[in-house]
């Protein structure tokens, strides 16, 4: 079944599939509840996003609307902007655009970050980036190289193994 057939189906007709089949008395009762329940939100690829209603004490799902996106309770209905504040700068990130992934940029330095995503994870994503960023500086010093193994020699390029993941002298990758 293709995702837009899977889609174009009820809430009613999913849960009754995904039960399995059960009785008149099952059925009728997850048809009330279908009814009954608000939609939850579509699935992302990192799950559904939930928070605690600082109101109600219930869950908050988080949503997209015009603005950007958005906790919203499905106990109480209240309404507010997800925010993500850089750990560096302090400042409000900048939210994803609509339909992009989960990538919020500070306004003031490079550092990105997740929704949920703690100090230290967007320290160590900032981290990951100028390691990857001096790797290519140094590809520059690559320049008249005639083979990988030439790689082994260069001081400062590679860790403890070569640029090629070989250990020196090892001529199995990783080994």
């Amino acid at each position: 079944m293709t995702e837009f057939a899977e889609e174009a189906r009820s809430r009613a007709a999913r849960l009754l599939r995904m039960a399995g089949s059960v009785g008149p008395l099952e059925r009728a009762r997850l048809i009330e509840y279908a009814n009954a329940t608000p939609e939850p939100p579509v699935m992302g690829s990192f799950g559904i996003g939930t928070t605690g209603c600082p109101d109600c004490r219930r869950t908050m799902w988080q949503q997209r609307d015009a603005d950007g996106p958005v906790w919203v309770c499905a106990f109480c209905g209240r309404v507010e902007a997800v925010t993500v504040r850089c750990p560096h700068c302090d400042v409000p990130m900048e939210p994803p655009p609509a339909g992009w992934f989960d990538r919020w940029r500070c306004p003031a330095c490079p550092r990105v970050a997740a929704t949920g995503d703690g100090a230290e994870d967007v320290e160590r994503r900032e981290r990951d980036r100028r390691a990857a960023l001096n790797l290519l500086d140094g590809l520059d010093d690559l320049d008249g190289l005639d083979s990988l193994d030439d790689l082994d020699d260069l001081d400062g390029l590679d860790g403890p193994e070569g640029l090629d993941g070989r250990a020196a002298g090892s001529p199995v990758p990783g080994r």
